[in-house]
């Protein structure tokens, strides 16, 4: 693989040869693990860039990331014009995956919640986030929006969050959050309803 930029978010990445006449694969720390066609890059993301859609750059972000925390081998990514043949499974279109955001707060907060569910250990375990290339896993387009997101979440009491060097890498890490009781009782009520089902299959 070759360190590059990811062309989402434009955060370091590697990248790789896809399968698939003109695709690339990428691993990013910030948008996870995804294959993507010259098309849906250069003709759409890029445009996206050049006239400065960090709304639309967000919300594919986040699309990606949440799948990436559910099947670590990712998705594949595609122009509504082209087929989906020779692309590894499964398949998204760009459209699919904006219309995939949440629409209200409260739903970016339940699937934010889904999402440090995958990335929680334990019940007890603090999760470290770097606001700069974790913002997607609470739906934020950037991380100061992240950062808003987080204490929102925090006075609900989803999530308790730490800067103790004890318990988190401060040197590497903005801050630790934890799932709290009332936060774990709202992942079995969201669980309950199948909107993690949902989530997973992209189509929430």
């Amino acid at each position: 693989m070759d360190n590059t930029k990811c062309p989402i978010c434009h955060n370091e990445a590697d990248s790789s040869r896809g399968r698939g006449r003109g695709t690339s694969r990428y691993s990013c720390r910030t948008c996870g693990q995804y294959t993507i066609t010259a098309s849906a890059r250069e003709d759409t993301i890029h445009q996206w860039w050049n006239r400065q859609d960090t709304v639309s750059l967000a919300k594919l972000s986040a699309f990606v990331k949440a799948w990436t925390l559910r099947h670590p081998e990712g998705i594949s990514l595609r122009t509504e014009h082209e087929k989906p043949k020779a692309l590894p499974n499964p398949v998204f279109t760009l459209e699919e995956a904006l219309n995939a955001f949440p629409r209200t707060m409260s739903d970016r907060i339940d699937r934010a919640l889904l999402n440090l569910e995958c990335m929680a250990s334990k019940l007890d375990s603090w999760i470290e986030l770097q606001y700069k290339t974790d913002y997607p896993v609470v739906y934020a387009e950037d991380e100061k929006e992240a950062s808003f997101l987080i204490n929102i979440i925090g006075k609900q009491d989803l999530i308790e969050w730490t800067l103790d060097p004890m318990k988190v890498h401060l040197g590497t890490t903005d801050i630790g959050v934890r799932l709290t009781a009332r936060g774990w009782q709202r992942i079995d009520e969201l669980q309950r309803s199948c909107l993690h089902v949902q989530v997973a299959e992209g189509v929430a």
